[in-house]
């Protein structure tokens, strides 16, 4: 929609973002099954949030709000499952992994822009060696 203005985070990246900061939340705290089978849901909602993910990358704009609820919701439910935690407590931790992923997209977004924008021949280079420039989706720099 944008991609004149600023190019697209890729969908599968944020949904391995919003996972990895939901990890943060529950590896230190006390969990609801062992450990086998918290591997198993973790492996799971790795999968079900990527999905979900891709599958609505190109969806109306007024459907992203929604899309962005059902993720949070997914987040909540991942943090609930695996920990042994209220509730309340889970949706807490789930909104704060769900603004810690989004500020990682961002920053990573900016970092991206900040070195596709210098234009060094060397920093672009990196880039695109590193998989980068599939975060920029460009080739060239500004």
């Amino acid at each position: 929609m944008m991609e004149h203005i600023m190019p697209d985070i890729p969908r599968i990246y944020t949904a391995v973002a919003e996972w990895m900061a939901c990890m943060l939340f529950i590896l230190p705290v006390k969990k609801r099954f062992q450990k086998w089978q918290t591997a198993g849901i973790m492996a799971a909602v790795l999968l079900i949030q990527s999905v979900f993910l891709v599958m609505t990358d190109d969806i109306k704009i007024y459907f992203w709000i929604p899309c962005m609820i059902v993720a949070v919701f997914l987040m909540i439910v991942f943090i609930y499952s695996c920990c042994e935690i209220t509730f309340t407590d889970a949706a807490y931790f789930g909104m704060i992994a769900f603004v810690v992923a989004e500020f990682y997209g961002i920053v990573r977004m900016a970092g991206c822009m900040l070195l596709f924008r210098r234009g060094d021949d060397k920093l672009v280079a990196l880039q695109r060696s590193s998989g980068s420039d599939l975060w920029c989706n460009r080739t060239d720099p500004v």
